[in-house]
């Protein structure tokens, strides 16, 4: 049911509007992002009969979504009320509708990171070669890492909320930048 207050408003099919668009668009544009607040079936349908799309952010069924490939389309969604929020951190390439997930090997990296920390820390010195050890490891784990070179990457964290979580600073910047410019308080 419509609401009478939405006079002047038509709702027309999501698909027809996507597919009339993304023509319009694709000359223009090397990737295309569809915000999709539709079904999961219909994200998929919509991910079959418009391949241009790179990225579909979903968000109607109230569940989250790991990453995952339909057709050449990359799909994203969160659940429902705050429960989690996703941050999706991409690095695209022109001309490319291949993804690869990098956190992995972002994680493994930082892994890395923290080993060699530890072996320049003179209290771990009785642990040095245990450490190298484990960092051998690690580097033989990213050398079977899929190759990035000429493809989209992406690193997708679903962070679950919780009143004592600190706020993350990077998110924080541009609210408060665009605070400024509202006539209204953000909550």
């Amino acid at each position: 049911m419509i609401f009478k207050e939405l006079k002047g408003y038509v709702i027309e099919d999501p698909i027809k509007v996507a597919t009339e668009m993304s023509r319009q668009l694709i000359p223009q544009c090397d990737h295309l992002i569809a915000l999709a607040h539709l079904t999961p079936s219909e994200v998929e349908s919509l991910a079959k009969r418009i391949p241009e799309i790179s990225i579909m952010i979903g968000g109607q069924d109230r569940s989250f979504v790991f990453p995952k490939k339909i057709g050449h389309s990359l799909v994203v969604q969160t659940d429902a009320f705050g429960l989690r929020v996703g941050k999706l951190n991409l690095g695209l390439v022109k001309r490319t509708s291949e993804f690869v997930d990098i956190l992995p090997r972002s994680l493994l990296q930082k892994n890395i990171e923290e080993i060699q920390r530890k072996m320049e820390n003179p209290q771990y010195v009785k642990e040095i070669e245990k450490l190298k050890e484990i960092q051998k490891q690690f580097y033989e784990q990213l050398k079977k890492m899929p190759n990035i070179e000429s493809k989209n990457t992406f690193e997708n964290y679903l962070p679950l909320m919780h009143p004592k979580m600190e706020s993350d600073k990077e998110i924080e910047k541009p609210i408060d930048s665009s605070r400024d410019q509202l006539k209204r308080p953000l909550p």
